[in-house]
């Protein structure tokens, strides 16, 4: 998925990217772990810890499965919306306990208690060096709440579900339900009788009148240059157990009519590993067609999770029903794959995907002259470097993937998606000034320098505030450091640079383009027309771009297409598309 980017920059923005990327561990793994056999050498232990990052705290529910002596694991992240991720390098003996969520790259070495029911340890992540004790427990432990606190942030960009959770020890967490983080120490006092909760890691405070029968808190949240009104609700206690997850009535389910294998292959040029799963149909007729999926901007798995979902998952077992082999793979250095995906850059992917297509020339039954490659969002981008470069490329489907430069990109998506919220035209102006100057020093020749780029972004961002908006040199620092910190990185620096056309216009095979109608991210006025100029004066002669009605970035049938969306619809993937895709790769293949 392209990111949306605000940049931290005036108004709404920082509310979301707060939240949004202030997580410990990052995206889920890919794998989840098969269930283990109920026989005599099997057990399981449960181990619960809290490891406190400074203002966040994150709740962990590690459980281990031993079978003929080998251990298996997984942890749960309560504080990152129940997301569970597959334990790598696990060592459990009589001295400890080590792992390794390769996902973020986060170790832990702990040491066993005398008394057996404690580890005491270290959580290793980059410079961070931190204390997390485990304490071995028979069941997922139940908060011990004094109170909880419910209610919605109307913001102009999206509407946020939080909650504030207060325990009997005295601590209170900040949780924004809806973008499934939590576990932002709330520092509470009152004040001129309301009652304030300071959240230190957001720089967000809430400021509230509590009702007479003691139900409800009327304030604000402010954080940031907004004060969006909040009103919070007091929740029955009975009740506020951790949710169940979100419906996702898409996601796949044993029996499959088709086989599933995990599969490594190499990228010989980046000297890295790659991982990932292949589907293949049971029942063809000599050899099958095959479709690489390659998935959109941010570190993702192979099923391509985001927001509850798992659309290449969903794709995937669509297709192989439907008589074509999917591999889908982990990005480099996520999940089981090797490498390192923070330096890399759109072109350094394209190699990945390669890699995948010779890989899928040397199985059985896949027909090596119908391979083809799926790509969504940034992958729509990648898909046409990949297939201008490799007459094998059998064909291209293009998911919203983009006609023009990651900089029309950034100021198309901004202005949509503050739009489609509600914003006014005061913040609309300032956000695209803000934005403008943003991507004019991140473009400039030769590279701007960070500290530069930090000193000139305050002041456009201070020129852009409302006089009657307070804010600090530490606010402003902070803002234009976030932003320094997305537009500077190298697979920025070359997604804002990058002509589609470049490739697009080179593609011989057969292509098919589809971009959804209320898509905010990708918006079909300005990437369709563009594509299609690209694609008629390209040697392909097959080629087809459509605009899909009442569909968003993800093909979701949607009302606004506004962000908040993606997690609350139930949808995970059109099926009316996904018949529309398959037909035409069985048919073009």
């Amino acid at each position: 998925m392209l990111r949306p980017t605000f940049f931290g920059s005036c108004h709404v923005s920082k509310v979301i990217y707060c939240l949004v990327f202030a997580t410990a561990l990052g995206s889920p793994g890919s794998r989840c772990l098969a269930q283990q056999p109920e026989d005599n050498k099997s057990q399981q232990e449960l181990w619960f810890g809290v490891l406190e990052a400074g203002p966040r705290h994150f709740r962990f529910l590690v459980t281990l499965d031993q079978n003929d002596g080998q251990w298996s694991g997984n942890l749960k992240s309560f504080d990152e919306g129940n997301a569970e991720f597959a334990l790598d390098e696990l060592k459990r003996d009589d001295e400890g306990l080590e792992f390794l969520i390769r996902v973020s790259k986060g170790r832990y070495v702990g040491k066993l208690a005398e008394n057996k029911t404690s580890i005491e340890g270290k959580w290793l992540q980059g410079p961070a060096d931190l204390t997390l004790n485990f304490e071995k427990v028979e069941q997922e432990p139940k908060q011990k709440l004094k109170a909880l606190w419910k209610g919605t942030i109307n913001i102009v960009v999206q509407k946020l579900d939080v909650q504030i959770r207060e325990l009997e020890s005295g601590a209170a967490y900040f949780d924004s339900i809806s973008q499934r983080v939590g576990g932002f120490v709330a520092e509470k006092s009152e004040e001129d009788g309301k009652i304030i909760f300071d959240v230190a890691a957001l720089n967000g405070k809430f400021t509230g009148e509590l009702s007479k029968d003691g139900n409800t808190l009327d304030g604000t949240w402010k954080q940031g240059f907004v004060s969006p009104s909040l009103v919070l609700e007091k929740v029955d206690i009975a009740e506020a157990e951790v949710e169940a997850g979100p419906n996702r009535p898409q996601t796949p389910k044993e029996p499959f009519p088709y086989s599933m294998e995990d599969v490594t292959f190499e990228n010989a040029s980046a000297g890295i590993l790659l991982a990932g799963t292949l589907t293949v149909p049971l029942s063809y007729s000599n050899t099958c067609p095959a479709v690489i999926l390659v998935s959109g901007s941010g570190p993702q798995d192979r099923d391509e999770s985001l927001a509850g979902h798992k659309p290449f998952w969903v794709i995937a077992d669509y297709f192989s029903r439907r008589g074509i082999a999917v591999l889908r793979f982990d990005d480099r250095g996520i999940g089981e794959s090797k490498g390192d995906f923070d330096t890399a850059t759109s072109e350094d992917f394209a190699t990945d995907v390669q890699a995948a297509v010779e890989f899928l020339q040397t199985k059985t039954p896949i027909d090596p002259k119908r391979i083809g490659i799926c790509g969504h969002s940034e992958g729509g981008l990648i898909a046409p470097m990949v297939a201008a470069k490799n007459a094998d490329v059998g064909f291209i489907v293009l998911m919203a993937g983009p006609g023009v430069n990651g900089e029309k990109i950034l100021k198309s998506q901004s202005a949509l998606i503050l739009e489609a919220s509600g914003a006014d035209a005061e913040t609309l102006q300032a956000q695209s000034a803000v934005q403008a100057k943003f991507l004019e020093l991140a473009l400039q020749e030769p590279s701007i320098s960070e500290e530069d780029f930090i000193a000139q972004a305050k002041k456009a961002i201070a020129v852009a505030t409302p006089e009657e908006e307070e804010i600090t040199d530490e606010q402003l620092t902070t803002a234009a450091t976030g932003a320094a910190r997305q537009l500077l990185t190298p697979w920025m620096q070359n997604f804002i640079r990058y002509e589609p056309s470049t490739n697009l216009e080179k593609v011989a095979c057969p292509v098919l383009a589809l971009v959804g109608e209320k898509d905010l991210q990708v918006a079909a006025d300005l990437n369709i027309p563009a594509l299609e100029k690209s694609l008629k004066a390209a040697p392909t002669e097959n080629f087809q771009v459509l605009e899909i009605p009442n569909l968003n970035h993800l093909f979701q049938n949607c009302e606004k297409g506004t962000l908040e969306e993606y997690s609350e619809i139930e949808e995970t993937f059109d099926p009316a598309t996904l018949k529309l895709m398959a037909d035409w790769i069985l048919e073009n293949s």
